[in-house]
């Protein structure tokens, strides 16, 4: 990985998965590349747990709670998941049913 971005992100509300999600969306806005590769402190690195579209790689050097994402050649990430449809098509605005006002 020749260009990365550092991210630093210390909340513990926030999952790990999404700070690394978080991180390569800013990457993308900054470089116009998408991220595959995220380095972070070994302390920090959850058990067992994957990115879809990222490898994970753990460095003593990068510090606690810092996140260093980027493209790197020879990455093997993660398999992306593919977003399922779920939602039903939007309705037409004649078949929408109207909303109920409130009693003033």
């Amino acid at each position: 990985m020749q260009v990365g971005l550092l991210w630093f992100d210390k909340d513990p509300r926030i999952p790990f998965m999404q700070k690394v999600l978080e991180a390569a969306e800013r990457y993308h806005e900054k470089f116009g590349v998408e991220a595959n590769t995220c380095y972070v402190h070994p302390s920090i690195l959850p058990a067992g747990i994957t990115v879809p579209g990222f490898e994970l790689r753990t460095r003593a050097t990068i510090l606690p709670h810092h996140f260093w994402v980027g493209f790197a050649e020879d990455a093997e990430p993660a398999p992306r998941i593919t977003p399922i449809e779920t939602a039903a098509p939007p309705m037409e605005e004649e078949t929408r049913p109207r909303r109920k006002r409130r009693a003033a």
